[in-house]
């Protein structure tokens, strides 16, 4: 039987089971009201709490969902997620159920609760607790019972007028949750909380994907966590100094602050990881007083915390000063139960997750949550496999989970709320609608806000993320590929803000961010990335359209960025704009990115202030001031894409040198640079060292070694500008030309080592490569009128040029065949042009076609190749024990391919996953091996083939590594447990190959 065929089955049985996935059902989604009126001794109206429910728990969520017009119906992937939630709470499991007559009542009082032999008795220690539906019950008091599980079906509700606190192992909300509410928030005098315990162990028999030891609400509930209004945040009204213990706010007094509160000052630098000078140099301090908006602290700062002024205001730039406390918390009671050294189990962490659902309201809260360790190597856990399992995906501090997002449906609402101490992720939109507001993130490992597949909709405004932590970091491009990224694991670095771009919708516009600062970080402060992983390999999904007003980025580690774009606006022609942005300690860097405007940007920084790469293109830099910081200049300004057009207008730059150009690598690349200043760096700083404005640097880096690349047309042009010494441009437009545009020198001069390794061209002027072949470097000649001035590093300028007629050649420039070969090219006019070679193509070089049109030579290049290119790959022993992993391991296997392309090597690196649970395990003298077959094919259509054996050694070193608190589990050597986990779970994989 094939699996649609058995999808259509498992469909077909839903109907007959009365669960039609398109239709809404009726009034009553519990299909019981009618049913038994009674309420049977400790129960639902009609339901024993002991015995199986009489429907199932997936049918009441689905029914809740379809009769709510704000959910969209689930799909089978959906449903069978809930159901593992659900699962976690069965109704024949529940040994006391909270039932009154009169439909309401305390949680203290014993007669609301009936156990499972029908006795008025209080839950005790692992208590697996009912709240059924329509009931509603108030947690009146800090309840001292340690529960198991709490399934809401009814309406739980802290009292806010008394401090408050229940502590369990997992809850589970189809019903109603209030920890208060919008307009009854818990009062500010008092406390509610979640606590989940940190005692015990998950059971990977019963929770093989880990969705316990936490809160989970599902489609059909409600929830409200709303404590007293607080501040979020403040900033300070000058700088620090070490010793200081009164800190005054710029603002108005802080609304809700009260002495003990828990707050921290942001750091502003990495320190050298002494003792004396740690690297995370944020502080924090309990408030010892409040007066207006002057803050005292319980004990005196230990380190400095300066920003460089704002060359604008004259005023040094705001440090923020954090609020943590919340008085309506959801919190890790293992936060509270570390070891000597101050270590927790991280696999005893709780996590807060919305499950396929928006309907949630949280205001001034706070999370101390989060299960997955981004330290760690991340594996999820097969259903059929019960015995596997580490380090679980996807059990975040805050988690709205693939609830929707459609933008006229219902968002999830978060305001001034705190999400710290998470071990990977603190505040995550999955695939939800979600509205945020003044949201802190402290000490979260990975990132502290994130968007997880692409598709999320909704703000993040005012955001303030500090102490971000580096977790698992393999590879050296720092977007954690290896292991994590097998997973999807993404923002791993200790990164302010990242959003996973793409998800498949080219040009969506997504998540607006407004206002988001990030402070004394491990990674980037924010990340805009646009590439996945399907089946472990990297797959390029673009960008959305971005809408950010507002990122600034202090006290990042040395080298770092502050803001990153990669994998944006390459396949649409709006990528969006940025602006307002503040980085302090690094620059921008936006690799394979197009289409995007940056605007009112300040970079202080000593490195370069934007990075680009040989793809990055079409960009515009406007209203910039970069410069360097203290005693240490800005290497490099901008770093000038070498791809389509390009404006960088209206902007100061104070670096060693202001804009590098580099011959393009595209055709039609253009820089336009307007209204300019460089200025000069003050002679303290600069020393000896020699400044200069624009750096031209004429390099033979065409693309796959096509020296056709080498003449395109690229007009740079300089307006309105002013160099160094007030050498100034303004009122006229020059021309930027490459020293190689001279009509005096010679480009290409073997005895130099700077030839193509083509006879034609060797030794000969510019002037004469024109004359005689139309060839012009950059696609001219600079004019009579041509100067190089000191500002100005490997060429001049002159005046505008205008360029000649185009001829665009359509035929290969790379060819392994030249039977009958024919160019073919189109004039400007779209005029097709057929050519045959005068002569024979010369094997293995580059040949010469020239021809003549309209008065005007042209010539094109084509390679003869007849030499396949060369694969250089080294294999490495696999240990047996990885093939021992359940499921085994995919791994990443790197090779080289070098192609000899006249007198240059064209290298390219490859990667290629390796499924060890699909190898074929051979023999021969040496052992036990495998082997995988390699094949390149270079751009003259040759190719070349490689086996790749890999033996199995059991001294080899392990793939996966081991690090603490992990450990690869091994497969069941028992068939009964084999057999006992296919039927267990084997519903669930039916209903898993329904989806599409």
């Amino acid at each position: 039987m094939s699996r649609k065929t058995i999808a259509w089955l498992v469909m077909a049985s839903m109907f007959l089971f009365g669960l039609p996935i398109h239709q809404v059902l009726a009034d009553d989604p519990m299909q019981m009201s009618d049913k038994n009126p009674g309420i049977m001794p400790g129960g639902t109206p009609g339901v024993d709490p002991t015995s199986p429910h009489p429907h199932s728990s997936t049918m009441q969520v689905m029914a809740n969902a379809m009769n709510n017009p704000i959910l969209p119906v689930m799909d089978p992937h959906a449903m069978a997620e809930v159901q593992k939630v659900l699962d976690l709470v069965p109704y024949n499991q529940v040994t006391h159920t909270f039932n009154n007559a009169t439909g309401n009542g305390l949680w203290s009082d014993a007669n609301n609760w009936v156990d499972a032999n029908g006795n008025h008795v209080l839950p005790g220690n692992d208590a697996n607790v009912l709240i059924a539906a329509g009931q509603t019950i108030f947690i009146d008091d800090k309840i001292s019972a340690r529960l198991n599980t709490v399934r809401v079906d009814g309406t739980l509700k802290y009292m806010t007028d008394r401090d408050t606190s229940l502590t369990v192992f997992t809850m589970v909300v189809p019903g109603n949750f209030f920890m208060g509410e919008k307009n009854h928030p818990i009062e500010a005098a008092y406390e509610a909380k979640l606590t989940f315990r940190g005692d015990k162990d998950i059971d990977p028999t019963t929770d093989p994907k880990q969705f316990g030891l936490g809160f989970l609400s599902v489609p059909g509930s409600h929830v409200e966590v709303v404590g007293s209004q607080k501040t979020s945040y403040g900033s300070l009204d000058g700088s620090v100094t070490k010793g200081t213990t009164l800190l005054t706010l710029d603002s108005a007094p802080p609304t809700g602050w009260q002495i003990g509160d828990v707050v921290v000052l942001a750091g502003t630098k990495k320190g050298t990881g002494t003792a004396a000078d740690p690297e995370f140099q944020s502080e924090e301090f309990l408030i010892k007083a409040i007066s207006g908006n002057g803050v005292t602290l319980d004990h005196a700062t230990r380190y400095d915390h300066t920003l460089p002024t704002d060359s604008m205001t004259g005023m040094p730039y705001k440090i923020q000063l954090a609020n943590l406390t919340r008085n309506a918390t959801l919190q890790s009671e293992t936060l509270t139960l570390a070891d000597a050294n101050g270590n927790y189990n991280p696999n005893r962490m709780g996590h807060v997750m919305f499950v396929h659902t928006n309907d949630v309201y949280a205001a001034y809260f706070a999370s101390y949550n989060g299960r997955t360790d981004k330290i760690r190597p991340l594996f999820s856990f097969d259903p059929n496999d019960p015995s596997l399992g580490s380090n679980q995906v996807g059990r975040y501090g805050w988690h709205y989970h693939m609830a929707g997002t459609d933008p006229n449906s219902q968002a999830a609402i978060a305001i001034g709320g705190v999400v710290a101490f998470s071990n990977g992720l603190g505040f995550n939109n999955h695939s939800s609608y979600v509205v945020a507001t003044d949201m802190v993130g402290y000490k979260n490992v990975g990132a502290s806000f994130f968007t997880e597949e692409g598709d999320e909709i909704g703000s993040y405004t005012n955001f303030l993320a500090i102490g971000g932590t580096r977790g698992a970091r393999v590879g050296t491009d720092g977007f954690s590929r290896g292991v994590n990224a097998f997973n999807q694991s993404f923002g791993t670095d200790g990164n302010g803000m990242w959003l996973q771009a793409g998800g498949g919708a080219k040009g969506k516009s997504g998540v607006v961010v407004r206002n988001l600062t990030v402070a004394d970080t491990d990674g980037v402060g924010f990340v805009e990335f646009g590439e996945a992983l399907q089946d472990g390999s990297p797959v390029r999904i673009d960008g959305e359209i971005l809408d950010v007003d507002g990122v600034t980025v202090y006290g990042m580690r040395a080298g770092q960025s502050g803001f990153e774009t990669k994998f944006h606006g390459l396949s649409f022609t709006d990528g969006g704009t940025v602006k307002n942005l503040v980085l302090i300690g690094g620059g921008i860097r936006n690799e394979y990115t197009k289409h995007t405007t940056f605007e009112d940007v300040t970079i202080y920084t000593s490195g370069t202030g934007v990075v680009r790469n040989g793809v990055t293109g079409d960009n515009t830099y406007r209203r910039f001031e970069i410069s360097g910081w203290g005693n240490r200049p800005a290497a490099v300004g901008i770093e000038v894409p070498v791809n389509g057009a390009n404006v960088i207008e209206d902007s100061r730059i104070e670096a060693l040198v202001g804009l590098q150009i580099t011959n393009p690598n595209s055709m039609n690349r253009s820089v336009t640079i307007k209204d300019v200043n460089f200025s000069q760096i003050p002679a303290q700083i600069l020393g000896k060292r020699k400044q200069i404005a624009i750096d031209l640097i004429s390099r033979v880096n065409f693309k796959d070694a096509n020296v056709n690349l080498l003449f395109r047309d690229d007009p740079n042009q300089l307006t309105n500008s002013i160099l160094l010494s007030n050498l100034s441009t303004q009122g006229r437009t020059v021309q930027l030309y490459w020293w190689w545009q001279d009509p005096t020198s010679t480009p290409f001069d073997a005895a130099k080592g700077t030839d193509l390794g083509i006879p034609e061209l060797d030794g000969k002027t510019a002037q004469t490569l024109w004359d005689d072949y139309g060839l012009g470097l950059a696609g001219t000649l600079a004019p009579s009128d041509y100067t190089t001035i000191a500002e100005i590093r490997g060429g001049g300028i002159g005046s505008v040029t205008t360029y000649r007629s185009k001829v665009t050649a359509q035929s290969k420039t790379f060819i392994n065949n030249v039977q009958d070969y024919i160019l073919k090219a189109v004039d400007a006019n779209g005029n097709k042009i057929t050519l045959q070679p005068i002569k024979p193509p010369v094997e293995n070089a580059w040949n010469l076609i020239t021809y003549t049109i309209g008065g005007q030579k042209h010539t094109h290049l084509v390679y003869y190749d007849t030499v396949p290119p060369k694969i250089e790959a080294t294999p490495f022993a696999i240990n047996p024990l990885e093939f021992e992993i359940v499921p085994p391991p995919v791994f990443e296997f790197k090779y080289t391919v070098t192609d000899k392309i006249g007198k240059f090597t064209v290298t390219h690196d490859r990667r290629i996953k390796i499924d060890l649970s699909k190898v074929t395990r051979l023999n021969d003298s040496k052992g036990e091996y495998f082997e995988i077959m390699l094949r390149e094919q270079d751009a003259a259509g040759n190719v070349t083939s490689e086996k790749v054996r890999f033996y199995i050694d059991p001294n080899a070193k392990r793939l996966i590594q081991q690090s603490p608190n992990y450990a690869p589990k091994t497969a069941p050597k028992s068939w009964t447990r084999y057999l006992a986990a296919l039927l267990l779970f084997r519903w669930q994989r039916l209903l898993q190959l329904m989806i599409p």
